[in-house]
Formats: C-alpha cells, structure tokens, sequence
C-alpha cells in the first residue's frame, strides 16, 4: 500500500518533532480499511 506512506511524508501531518500526530493516524487508518 504505498499510497498510505505518503500520509506519513507529508508535513502537513507531522508534529514539530517531524513525529506522525494523532491526526496521521487517523488519516492512515481511514486509507488503509479503504485500499482493503
């Protein structure tokens, strides 16, 4: 599923750490049950 690593790439989903939030989470859950 490479498409649902881009979530994880984008800074627009890391915290000021460059860490995956909450948010990305969530995001990654929601395109992963879909590409399933």
């Amino acid at each position: 599923m490479p498409d649902s690593y881009l979530v994880f790439r984008g800074d627009y989903f890391l915290d000021k750490q460059g860490l995956p939030g909450e948010k990305t989470t969530l995001v990654f859950n929601c395109i992963s049950r879909d590409l399933i």
